[in-house]
């Protein structure tokens, strides 16, 4: 995977690409992949190395994880928009787009805004910003997002966990499997702090509209012990997809991580 970067009106964005050809043959398809907090691209390194000879890999860095400086953070409409632009400069055939936590909500506004550039999108324990006000309702969503509430001041959020970041770590990795070195997240993952306030401030347009469903084929894997986000039910999925599926596995939130093999496997049989 190389290391790109393309400069765009308000920021540099930097993205891992795999080579166009393999073994002197055209790559046919795309898979772009999405991270989430607190992650890079890095997260789907089992997935690079499996689609690696069929596909063309696109995996773009959050804002500010890079260590590339942003002044300010972007909408969640202005960064599906960065991605599709990336994509029509660098995709070759059906794009699929596989996400991650809070590459959900930016995968979901992408389907919404250009519906007829994808194929198709796997959500991987990931959801959109819809399905997050859609789920305000059940308690026991909002108690496992408290950290949401929190990062809404970035600045004062950023702070605080950074200074407890090398005691927290640890911890998360052992309570998701994440079998990694206890520095496997460097302090700049932390950047991405910022996104929550970014793509939550569009909650309040949602007292006023439904959003239309999204007609693209999409696919949702779950663990069934994520400690972040419930299950979605049969209501939400059919509320905001035309065209859904569901998986539920054993496992936890970073399941692209924690069982690789099987999530290369599912991939596989919805590309």
């Amino acid at each position: 995977m190389e290391l790109l970067k393309k400069d765009l009106k308000s920021r540099r964005m930097s993205y891992l690409r795999s080579s166009l050809n393999h073994n002197g043959e055209p790559k046919k398809n795309t898979l772009i992949f999405l991270h989430g907090f607190p992650d890079t691209p890095h997260a789907w390194r089992y997935q690079f190395s499996h689609f690696y000879p069929n596909y063309v890999l696109i995996a773009p860095y959050a804002p500010g994880v890079d260590g590339e400086v942003t002044k300010n953070t972007p909408s969640l409409d202005e960064l599906a928009t960065d991605y599709i632009e990336l994509l029509h400069e660098q995709a070759v055939g059906e794009i699929t787009i596989v996400a991650h936590d809070l590459g959900g909500p930016v995968a979901a506004r992408m389907l919404m805004k250009s519906p007829d550039l994808f194929k198709s999108c796997i959500f991987i324990n990931s959801l959109s910003i819809e399905q997050m006000y859609f789920r305000k309702k059940y308690l026991k969503q909002v108690k496992k997002s408290y950290y949401i509430f929190l990062f809404q001041s970035p600045k004062l959020a950023t702070k605080v966990v950074k200074l407890f970041w090398k005691k927290l770590q640890p911890l998360i990795l052992k309570a998701n499997r994440i079998d990694a070195p206890e520095n496997y997240y460097g302090i700049e993952v932390l950047e991405s702090i910022k996104l929550y306030k970014s793509f939550f401030s569009e909650v309040r347009v949602l007292f006023r509209k439904i959003p239309n469903k999204i007609k693209t084929s999409c696919h949702f894997i779950w663990a069934k012990d994520d400690y972040y986000l419930n299950t979605p039910t049969n209501e939400e999925l059919e509320t905001h997809y035309e065209d859904y599926g569901l998986e539920i596995i054993d496992g936890h939130h970073w399941l692209q991580l924690e069982r690789p093999q099987n999530i290369n496997e599912l991939i596989e049989r919805k590309l």
